[in-house]
């Protein structure tokens, strides 16, 4: 349920003015089935700040970009590059969407995380994974987090809405997400990831393509999944307010948006020909 109560005028960080709110199952497969009740880490990840800004480019220039960012940019050295899975959390009414078209001032996002692909991992085995609770004030992004495991052939399945999984929504509450708006699994989005280090600033720079959403929760919306995006993303996490220097070759391919992949995966389930951008 979304909080009721006129919204009030505020000015955004980066310019502007935004609002600020007013306080079908399908059966396992076979195999030998660990325990499934979540393993929390002892202590709830560090709070972190950070300003984050995104680019849109279209799906033909990633390889140009890809290129440039290698030469320009240092590989991750613990992850360059991976699969990236998320369920995405929201109410029945879709208020954390509606939170995001609205361009509120504070947003939240709740996921379940985890890298890789659940179907090639070894039957029986658990999968680490981290809820996830996102709160953007103006352009500063705030991320807490929570490891968990859980069991591979649950994570290999069509339907993410299952009790083991809508029961971690209880975790979100610990990571300062509002107690009184409920939350149920509503998308699995997943995408490939490229990851640098910008050597002049220490920025963290991304580069996403190849988003779909593979599953849609259509007991609250009838949405038929799967949907892929024509295009991608470049995400850059740091202290800057402004495009990197050492991308500066290649901003004619980019676009600055508040670029969301669970919304313009439910704008293209909503309407395939085309998402509102």
């Amino acid at each position: 349920m979304a909080a009721t109560g006129a919204p009030a005028a505020r000015s955004d960080a980066c310019g502007g003015v935004a609002t600020l709110p007013m306080p079908a199952q399908e059966t396992p497969t076979a195999e030998p089935t660990p325990a499934v009740a979540p393993i929390r880490a002892p202590e709830v990840a560090a709070f972190r700040e950070v300003l984050e800004q995104k680019y849109m480019y279209a799906a033909w220039s990633r390889e140009e970009l890809a290129e440039w960012m290698t030469y320009a940019l240092m590989p991750d050295p613990e992850q360059p590059e991976g699969v990236v899975n998320s369920v995405y959390f929201d109410t029945p009414g879709l208020a954390l969407y509606g939170q995001k078209r609205a361009s509120e001032y504070l947003k939240f996002k709740v996921r379940l995380r985890w890298y890789g692909d659940a179907e090639q991992a070894a039957a029986g085995s658990a999968i680490p994974c981290f809820l996830e609770v996102k709160r953007k004030v103006g352009c500063l992004r705030h991320k807490q987090r929570t490891a968990t495991r859980l069991p591979r052939q649950l994570l290999a399945g069509k339907a993410l809405d299952r009790p083991e999984i809508a029961e971690l929504a209880d975790l979100a509450i610990e990571n300062r997400y509002p107690e009184y708006a409920p939350l149920v699994p509503m998308a699995h989005i997943r995408y490939r990831r490229r990851r640098y280090i910008d050597g002049a600033t220490g920025a963290r720079v991304a580069l996403d393509w190849d988003i779909a959403c593979l599953w849609f929760n259509d007991s609250f919306l009838p949405l038929e999944a799967p949907v892929r995006l024509d295009r991608g993303v470049l995400e850059v996490k740091g202290t800057m307010r402004h495009l990197l220097r050492s991308l500066d070759p290649v901003a004619s391919l980019l676009h600055k948006s508040a670029f969301s992949k669970y919304a313009q995966c439910i704008e293209k389930l909503m309407n395939p020909v085309g998402v509102r951008i």
